[in-house]
């Protein structure tokens, strides 16, 4: 009788542990839609799929109407989730997907999670540990001093060709802007262990990336400082090293800081060094139907694109921005970016790329907003006219200078 009791009792408490285990568990799903329509002048030729095209001029001097995929953010849904053990520790993953959202085709070549595919363990003292794929730990060192922050938003104007954006120079659409890190360090990395730690006001990042080729890594470390009220700052190192012993080197020093309670300054400066002939370390096949056109061909999921330089390429790039906040519901931004490249054509060259942006943000509420912006830029010297597409400027060659007029709403949730 005694032994039958206890068996009840056990199988009344079950609801109870289940319920008491779920508490400790959080799944969250959550997403970003930000889109556009943008007009650019100087435009190129055809478009490839998938890009949301609205219309296209006869080539290089004509008008490019697009409906982009936003200013801020790429357009995006996510699942992440945390179990707390207790005592600060927890296992957390995140899974998250882009997508083109004018013809809904999956963003990143295709990859159902391309932005981030990870899992790992955290310490409240000791910080995160992660393993998949993830943003670099040196991409998220530049967002300590970028406006847009660690994902670095889209930067209107400054590179204009990307995943899906191979032929031509588009106005507010996903992948055109993040390419500009693509090529010079990487966003995201595959086959990533990644760490983030913070102790104090001082931050901690380190990560290893395997490549698709024996020999092939990439490796990154950061420090920096966080007062989380006025001061942020961070400085990375990154190097890559293809099958064949070349390397592509970064370092990046990075910061923002409050100046007053509506005033945020940031700025980050950048310098990139390519041995010619330089191979990308990780690759990916396109996926019929994704945004790259489903060609089959392999295009880079995560590391530098500039590849295969015929000079030992450097370019060192500074950005200067400021945030005015207005009132709780107008945020007025402005940017500037300087990229001085060298060895783009011929071994000793030089040419400068200059962009200026001006954006007003309007919030409806928190989680959404309205925005307008108007970006230019100009090439100067080697990098211009008909090197401006092998220099990884502009897609097009023959264009030196390309202005940019865009409208779009931001929907988070």
């Amino acid at each position: 009788m005694k032994k039958s009791i206890r068996v009840l009792a056990l199988i009344a408490a079950l609801p109870g542990l289940a319920l008491a285990d779920e508490a400790t568990n959080t799944v969250t799903i959550y997403g970003v839609i930000d889109a556009n329509v943008a007009a650019s002048t100087n435009t190129g030729a055809a478009t490839t799929a998938g890009t949301g095209l609205v219309s296209v001029g006869p080539g290089p001097g004509s008008t490019r109407t697009v409906l982009g995929q936003g200013l801020f953010q790429g357009s995006r849904w996510g699942i992440k989730g945390a179990r707390d053990f207790g005592d600060g520790n927890k296992a957390i993953f995140n899974l998250e997907g882009g997508v083109y959202l004018g013809t809904g085709v999956i963003d990143q070549q295709g990859q159902i999670f391309g932005r981030q595919a990870w899992v790992g363990l955290e310490n409240a003292r000791w910080g995160q540990l992660t393993l998949g794929r993830t943003y670099g730990t040196f991409s998220d060192a530049i967002g300590s001093g970028d406006v847009f922050g660690e994902n670095h938003g889209n930067e209107v104007l400054y590179k204009p060709v990307g995943p899906g954006n191979t032929a031509g120079n588009y106005g507010g659409s996903n992948g055109q802007e993040n390419t500009f890190f693509y090529n010079y360090s990487g966003l995201r990395w595959d086959n990533s262990v990644k760490y983030r730690g913070k102790f104090n006001n001082v931050t901690l990042g380190a990560q290893h990336a395997s490549g698709k080729d024996t020999g092939a890594d990439m490796y990154a470390a950061s420090i920096g400082y966080d007062n989380t009220e006025t001061l942020k700052a961070t400085v990375s190192i990154q190097d890559e090293q293809d099958s064949t012993g070349k390397t592509h080197k970064d370092i990046v020093i990075a910061g923002q800081f409050k100046a007053t309670p509506v005033i945020q300054l940031y700025s980050f400066y950048m310098q990139s060094k390519f041995d010619a002939g330089f191979a990308n370390v990780t690759k990916f096949a396109n996926v019929p139907g994704s945004a790259n056109g489903g060609t089959g061909t392999t295009a880079t999921s995560t590391n530098s694109e500039l590849s295969g330089p015929a000079f030992a390429r450097e370019d060192d790039v500074f950005n200067l921005s400021i945030k005015y906040t207005l009132n709780p519901s107008w945020d007025l931004i402005g940017t500037y970016y300087n990229d001085r490249a060298s060895n783009v054509a011929a071994a000793g060259d030089s040419g400068t790329r200059n962009t200026y942006m001006a954006i007003a943000d309007y919030f409806l509420d928190k989680k959404t907003d309205l925005y307008v912006a108007v970006a230019h830029s100009t090439l100067s010297g080697a990098v211009a006219g008909a090197n401006s597409a092998a220099a990884g400027m502009f897609a097009t060659a023959g264009i030196s200078n390309t202005s940019l007029y865009t409208a779009g709403i931001r929907y988070r949730f």
